[in-house]
């Protein structure tokens, strides 16, 4: 371990946080330093640990790992910015102190990044763990793979798993790293991925690999979101989206409709009870998505996915809105006749 920055530059500069990982964190590094792709740096925020974590860095004799402590306690996004700040590779690789690289990840995500210069952003899938390293195998847990899909996919939520991804330094460079106007001040609430990705998707192409190169751990420590925590987080996403929304689409979205898009409940989005008649908002943004998809020349596979999630959006703003149920489907049958005859048989099923 060093405490400087050696005089070689290295091709790809890992970022990873820690604050209190030391159940995981050994894990976590000797996959690193496992890789088949050995030119690297290994940058460790220890963000104020009070347990071994520090110590358990500090024990491995390799001078590609370099480990720094802020002077405060940061949150995620300024502990990432402060790694990024360090970062000297040509790529930048996101790693997480409780999950797993495959040993090939870093050999395969440079490849495909060498020979694909517009892409800026590479993830993978991932294999879901437990908290013992056993698989998960209940559960869907694919990310769309290509820039389509996956601008698509970003109207409904999160489209790459934040622990795989490989970004240009070039490209987060531009995007001024984890730092959003739209979170300022939030950022004790994360969000700071689902946010660069929607920055991030006007400015470069963004890919997901097939392969699952990362084991992704799913513990208590990682879902214990306090009620009132998790409500902030929720509104963050809500916010994103706006803003995306408005940026990409030019559409003025409320929040309660966002919230239905990202599959939340609209009280996550302060809208309990605000009855602002949202069936017109979700008709009048069905057109703009299909015409990304189209435009993107989304897969089959994706835009038959996109279709049903409009749906399921549609049906859940109807419903909420308590408006005629028939009148709004055949509005948005006349948007989009697949969609709207979703939602008709949907509705009608209901009834049965």
């Amino acid at each position: 371990m060093s405490s400087v920055l050696s005089s070689k530059i290295p091709t790809v500069s890992v970022i990873l946080s820690v604050r209190n990982g030391e159940p995981y964190l050994k894990q976590a590094v000797d996959s690193i330093l496992a890789q088949s792709f050995e030119d690297f740096e290994l940058i460790v925020v220890d963000n104020h640990s009070t347990d071994d974590s520090p110590r358990i860095v500090e024990s491995y004799d390799d001078e590609r790992i370099i480990l720094t402590r802020p002077e405060d306690p940061l949150h995620l996004a300024q502990a990432l910015n402060h790694a990024v700040s360090m970062a000297r590779g040509e790529f930048v690789a996101r790693m997480d102190a409780d999950d797993v690289s495959h040993p090939s990840r870093f050999e395969k995500q440079v490849a495909y990044l060498k020979e694909h210069p517009e892409v800026g952003i590479l993830g993978a899938q991932i294999c879901p763990i437990d908290e013992d390293g056993a698989p998960i195998t209940r559960g869907h847990y694919d990310k769309p793979e290509s820039h389509a899909d996956i601008a698509c996919s970003l109207f409904f939520g999160c489209a790459l798993w934040h622990p795989t991804v490989m970004l240009r330094k070039s490209v987060i460079d531009e995007l001024g790293w984890y730092s959003s106007p739209v979170i300022a001040g939030r950022e004790e609430y994360s969000t700071e991925d689902y946010d660069l990705w929607c920055r991030a998707i006007a400015h470069t192409q963004i890919h997901n690999l097939t392969e699952e190169l990362l084991d992704y751990r799913i513990h208590a420590e990682n879902h214990s979101l306090a009620s009132s925590r998790r409500s902030e987080h929720y509104k963050n996403l809500v916010l994103i989206l706006q803003n995306h929304l408005k940026n990409f689409l030019k559409v003025d979205a409320t929040p309660g409709l966002c919230a239905s898009l990202l599959g939340l409940d609209r009280s996550d989005a302060g809208e309990e009870g605000n009855k602002d008649n949202p069936v017109s908002h979700i008709s009048g943004l069905i057109s703009p998505i299909l015409n990304v998809a189209k435009e993107t020349r989304m897969s089959a596979d994706g835009m038959k996915q996109l279709r049903e999630q409009l749906a399921t959006s549609a049906e859940t703003e109807i419903w909420y809105s308590g408006m005629n149920i028939m009148r709004e489907c055949l509005v948005l049958c006349r948007v989009d006749w697949q969609i709207g005859a979703k939602v008709t048989w949907r509705s009608i099923r209901r009834f049965l």
